[in-house]
C-alpha cells in the first residue's frame, strides 16, 4: 500500500498532496499507481524538456510534509497510457464544464483537474459510474449539478478514459 493514501472499499482517499494519484487509483478502482511511479514519470518529463531546451515548469521536484505530490496532470495521462488506455481531451469549446459533467452522468470514467473554491493550484478528482470520487473527502458523492458545483469550482482541464481496443 502507497504512504499518504488510505482505502475504503474501492475509494482512496488523500494524503498529502497527491490528489493525482489518487484520482487516477480511484479511476481505475485499484493501486495502480504509487508516489514512486509518479515521480520517475516527473524525473524523466524533466529530463526531456531539459534536453529539448525547454523549461521544466511543473516538473520539477515537488514536495509536501516531505512526501512527493503536487505532479502536472500530464503524469497521470502517461500514467494510464502505460495502464493501456486511450485518454481523451474532453474540455474543449464553449460549456465545456457542462458538457463534462453529463458526460459523467453518463457514465464515461473522467479524471478532472479543477480549481478548489477559495483555493489556489489545482485538484485532480475522478468521476467513474456516476459518482464523483475526490479523495480530498470522506466518501465518493453521486454525481449531481450540486455536487459537481461543490467540488468542481472551476474546470481547468477533463479527461474522458476509453479502453484501448
Amino acid at each position: 500500500e502507497p504512504r499518504g493514501t488510505a482505502w475504503a472499499g474501492d475509494f482512496q482517499s488523500q494524503r498529502y498532496r497527491q490528489c493525482l494519484m489518487n484520482a487516477v487509483n480511484n479511476l481505475l478502482q485499484g493501486t495502480r499507481a504509487t508516489a514512486k511511479d509518479m515521480e520517475a514519470i516527473r524525473r524523466n518529463i524533466a529530463k526531456q524538456l531539459e534536453a529539448r531546451v525547454h523549461r521544466e515548469h511543473g516538473y520539477r521536484k515537488r514536495t509536501s510534509k516531505g512526501k512527493p505530490g503536487d505532479w502536472p496532470v500530464t503524469i497521470a495521462v502517461e500514467v494510464l497510457n502505460k495502464e493501456g488506455y486511450v485518454v481523451k481531451r474532453a474540455d474543449k469549446g464553449k460549456r465545456a464544464a457542462r458538457r463534462v459533467m453529463k458526460m459523467g452522468l453518463r457514465g464515461k470514467r473522467l479524471l478532472l483537474a479543477a480549481k478548489p473554491s477559495g483555493g489556489h493550484g489545482c485538484h485532480a478528482l475522478c468521476v467513474r459510474e456516476g459518482v464523483i470520487l475526490d479523495g480530498a473527502r470522506k466518501e465518493p458523492l453521486p454525481l449531481t449539478l450540486s455536487t459537481w458545483n461543490q467540488c468542481v469550482s472551476r474546470l481547468v482541464r477533463a479527461y474522458e478514459l476509453v479502453n484501448a481496443s
